[in-house]
C-alpha cells in the first residue's frame, strides 16, 4: 500500500513539473519584434555578414543549431546552404529564435522572472553570458521598445 501511495506522489509530481515546464511562456510578437527591431531595423534584406551573422536577427551558425536548425522548404539541415536560407526568412528566423529561447532562456537580471528584457540580453550576449552588460546603443533602442512588449 505504501508503495502504490509513494508511486501516486511520484506521478503527480513528476505530471506538476512537466506541466509547469509547458507553460513557459514563448517569446512574445512585440518582444521579436523588438529584438528584430533593435538588431538590424527588421530589414528584410539584411544578409549576411562574412558568411557569419545574417539575416533580420543577425544569427549566427551556432545559434541556428542550438535554436533547432530550423528550414524552409524542408530544406535538408546538412545542405550547405541551409542555414543562411532559414535565418535571411523572417518566419525561419523566428521559429530559430523562439527554439534557441525555449532552450536557454534565463532570468539574466535576477529580477525572477523570464521576460523580454532577458530574451533580448541572451539575443545580444549569448546564453552564457546574458547577466553581462549589453552595449548602450542596443540597450537604449531595446529599452524603449520592450518598456510596450
Amino acid at each position: 500500500m505504501r508503495l502504490i501511495l509513494t508511486s501516486a506522489l511520484l506521478v503527480k509530481t513528476v505530471m506538476i513539473v512537466v506541466i509547469a515546464q509547458g507553460d513557459l511562456p514563448p517569446v512574445s510578437e512585440n518582444c521579436l519584434k523588438c529584438i528584430c527591431d533593435t538588431v538590424t531595423g527588421c530589414d528584410p534584406n539584411f544578409g549576411c555578414i562574412d558568411g557569419y551573422v545574417c539575416g533580420p536577427f543577425r544569427i549566427t551558425k551556432p545559434y541556428w543549431i542550438d535554436g533547432g536548425n530550423n528550414t524552409i522548404n524542408g530544406e535538408a539541415i546538412d545542405s550547405p546552404t541551409a542555414f543562411e536560407n532559414c535565418v535571411t526568412d523572417y518566419n525561419c528566423a523566428v521559429q530559430t529564435v523562439q527554439g534557441y529561447m525555449a532552450n536557454w532562456g534565463q532570468d539574466c537580471n535576477g529580477d525572477g522572472v523570464i521576460n523580454c528584457y532577458d530574451h533580448g540580453a541572451i539575443h545580444q550576449l549569448g546564453r552564457y553570458g546574458c547577466n553581462g552588460q549589453l552595449p548602450e546603443k542596443f540597450l537604449n533602442t531595446f529599452s524603449q521598445c520592450h518598456g510596450q512588449a
